[in-house]
């Protein structure tokens, strides 16, 4: 059941890292901090 929910962290994760260009365009930043909101 988690695994879903691990998997698309884990893919969040890792396209930010992979694509830190678009980190910035994709939602990424604000799933990644929440609290980190300008």
């Amino acid at each position: 059941m988690t695994h879903s929910n691990l998997n698309l962290l884990d893919e969040l994760y890792f396209y930010g890292l992979i694509l830190p260009s678009t980190k910035v365009e994709k939602p990424v930043h604000s799933v990644k901090n929440p609290n980190s909101s300008p």
